[in-house]
């Protein structure tokens, strides 16, 4: 079982699993970055929690076709430097 009130999985396919069951189970989940933008809209009345602020890193680097991917909770200022980030990766 996944499905836990406060979750911080690291990995794409872990929040795959956690969604597939809150959905399973009809429980709402409430998913947020940082959280710097929690106060902007509506408040949710959930129970769970899924931050993505564990999933950093860059995952696809090729500056000759100026693409890059990046993970949820990779800050803005460290994507201005990809290379260092990608050769870090390696």
């Amino acid at each position: 079982m996944l499905l836990q009130p406060d979750m911080r999985p690291s990995f794409d396919n872990d929040v795959s699993r956690i969604l597939k069951e809150a959905s399973a189970r009809g429980v709402g989940v409430e998913i947020v970055g940082s959280g710097s933008k929690r106060a902007i809209g509506r408040p949710t009345n959930v129970t769970h929690f899924l931050s993505t602020s564990m999933m950093k890193g860059v995952t696809l680097y090729e500056p000759n076709e100026m693409v890059m991917s990046v993970r949820a909770s990779k800050p803005a200022s460290k994507r201005a430097s990809p290379r260092s980030a990608a050769a870090g990766a390696k």
